[in-house]
């Protein structure tokens, strides 16, 4: 008997079971490395007053690059006033076509410094346009010593008419000036190419913070004041987004940026709470940072090759060894010797000066049959790891 149901045959079976089916595609969580990065060792190192890294605002990417360019042509007097203490010399930044008689800074921009592509000077031109309009939070202290919070714009912006000129006059009133270049909170350094290669302002801004903590290794900023800085204080309510969408992203983009040799530094964080409270908005985030792997090992080259140097002036000069004498003991010491040797050899010259009685008659075949012997010690040490390895 014929029902209306369809039945499955296994001629059908077989044909459904040979369709090929689709894989399952993991997402990656490695970030894509922007163009045109630099090498940390041939980056542009600017010098930041603490003062204009904890301004607050909400620039996009771009005027990011913009306030670094403009950081950058700040760095003269800068200079000047780190070196001299007390000389304020803005009156010497006048190099701009728009002059200004109540003062401050005026200087030309070219659009190059701006580490953005010529095709893009399109919208650079319409968000140089915006800067004016976008309020700034400044930290501010009266001469009483009270703390405000001054609330204006960072500058004004003259943009040539003339269709292919590709450059901005800037100009920055003088009491806006004098606060971004005062130390009165501190100051520290930024590789300005770590900010114009990330198209991330959250990345950029982040990553400004933590340059300023990289030798204390840690800074703690409460949720409040975090949300503030990157003007987040109507965004991202649970702060699961805010870690997902702002802290999350730069995270990455910046361990990846450091471990591939592209930047100084990179964080981690963790939320901290109060009392009782262990889930929602955390009373504040600790930023644990890092340096680059890559700095590492080039600061303790540069800790290695100052010790080597060291030792070789306290041979020749307390031991009084001749260049031919030093090269045959100082071919056999390095980055794993170099601190126990060290120490041998202060130890040695505190015996050597200590020895009122004269007992070594010989300092320098002593010295030297001392070094000697400590040298196969630690050779017969190396040797025997190997073995055992």
């Amino acid at each position: 008997m014929v029902t209306s149901k369809t039945t499955t045959t296994p001629e059908s079976t077989s044909a459904q079971e040979a369709k090929p089916r689709k894989k399952a595609v993991r997402k990656s969580t490695k970030v894509k490395l922007p163009e045109g990065l630099i090498p940390i060792e041939e980056e542009t190192w600017l010098l930041a007053p603490l003062t204009l890294t904890l301004m607050r605002h909400n620039y996009t990417s771009v005027q990011n690059k913009v306030l670094m360019s403009i950081l950058e042509g700040l760095q003269n007097i800068l200079r000047q006033m780190l070196n001299q203490p007390g000389v304020n010399k803005l009156a010497d930044i006048q190099r701009g076509e728009i002059a200004n008689e109540k003062g401050g800074l005026s200087f030309n921009l070219d659009f190059r410094t701006f580490g953005i592509d010529r095709n893009h000077y399109n919208e650079l031109r319409s968000s140089l346009k915006m800067l004016p309009s976008i309020p700034v939070e400044i930290p501010f202290k009266s001469k009483e010593g009270k703390h405000y919070r001054k609330v204006t714009s960072l500058c004004d912006v003259y943009i040539p008419e003339e269709k292919y000129k590709t450059y901005v006059v800037v100009h920055i009133d003088k009491e806006v000036a004098e606060k971004l270049v005062s130390f009165e909170l501190g100051w520290h350094r930024l590789g300005k190419e770590v900010v114009t290669s990330s198209n991330n302002k959250y990345t950029q801004r982040i990553y400004m913070y933590i340059t300023a903590w990289t030798r204390v290794g840690r800074s703690i900023m409460s949720s409040q004041e975090l949300r503030k800085w990157l003007q987040l204080e109507d965004k991202y309510r649970e702060f699961r987004k805010l870690a997902a969408r702002v802290l999350d992203p730069a995270q990455k983009e910046l361990e990846e940026l450091a471990r591939a040799g592209y930047c100084d530094c990179y964080f981690t964080y963790q939320k901290k709470y109060t009392g009782y409270k262990k889930a929602g908005e955390p009373d504040a985030i600790e930023f644990k940072i890092m340096k680059s792997p890559k700095l590492m090992n080039q600061e303790e080259q540069n800790v290695y090759e100052r010790q080597y140097l060291q030792l070789q002036d306290m041979l020749m000069k307390h031991f009084g060894f001749t260049q031919r004498e030093i090269e045959s003991l100082m071919r056999r010491i390095n980055e794993h010797n170099i601190n126990e040797m060290f120490a041998k050899v202060s130890t040695i010259y505190m015996m050597v000066k200590n020895d009122k009685e004269g007992e070594i008659k010989d300092i320098k075949a002593y010295v030297f049959k001392a070094m000697d012997n400590f040298l196969r010690e630690t050779e017969m040490d190396l040797f025997v790891e190997e073995i055992n390895d």
